[in-house]
């Protein structure tokens, strides 16, 4: 999970806990909650590279919604013309499959990955 803010910091039975605001990909409006301080880390680039969601496709890259990553037919391709956010399911070579919103699944090249900013 990336936090985008820390609202409020409380202590509870000697434990420090945050209120925080983070990225969702499927309910925009729920994206409040509580997280234990000691449960926490600091997001870098050694932790950018086990992301698996919140992860968005790059504008402009194309994309499959077959069950398997075919990229040979550019008839059945779409290009992302839209923020388009998802969690990474499946793995086959270069490409990742990602659940987005909706239920929509999509296949993508690694390459056409958007992980957040490092702080």
């Amino acid at each position: 999970m990336i936090v985008l803010f820390v609202f409020k910091t409380r202590e509870v039975n000697i434990s420090k806990n945050y209120i925080i605001i983070k990225k969702v990909h499927d309910s925009p409006i729920d994206n409040k909650g509580w997280i234990k301080y000691s449960q926490t880390s600091i997001y870098d680039e050694e932790k950018k590279k086990t992301l698996q969601s919140e992860i968005d496709i790059r504008i402009g890259a194309k994309y499959s919604e077959a069950s398997t990553p075919d990229f040979k037919d550019n008839d059945s391709l779409w290009i992302c013309d839209y923020g388009l956010r998802g969690r990474i399911v499946d793995q086959q070579g270069d490409y990742v499959q990602l659940e987005c919103s909706g239920g929509k699944m999509c296949w993508v090249n690694k390459k056409d990955l958007v992980y957040p900013e490092l702080p």
